[in-house]
């Protein structure tokens, strides 16, 4: 069994670009692949991961996720305040065919 969460030379990620080429860290307990970085437990076997700089990371990624979404849906609340619910709909569908957007995770992209 692996007791420590392994991961090759842990160098701080300054944009997007290096978090993207960030080592992947793995599971202490089953030695596999993380697949997300927000979660404290294995995506695999559950096992909960105690690394102190993973966690701390987890919460960060957790709280921006967040943060992005709770003003997403102020932004919700306010335009159907001002246009109802169908204007704002309707203001979003013609802001989408507009850009080309394709499916609705292309409209969730930040």
């Amino acid at each position: 069994m692996i007791d420590d969460l392994k991961q090759v030379s842990p160098p701080k990620a300054t944009d997007a670009r290096d978090a993207a080429n960030a080592p992947v860290p793995v599971c202490p307990a089953c030695g596999r692949k993380l697949l997300t970085k927000l979660s404290v437990l294995c995506n695999w076997c559950g096992a909960a991961i105690n690394d102190p700089e993973y966690l701390e990371h987890a919460a960060a990624e957790r709280a921006a996720l967040d943060a992005r979404i709770k003003q997403q849906l102020e932004v919700e609340q306010q335009e159907s305040a001002k246009m109802g619910i169908l204007g704002r709909l309707k203001k979003n569908k013609n802001k989408a065919t507009r850009s080309g957007a394709d499916s609705l995770a292309d409209l969730l992209k930040p």
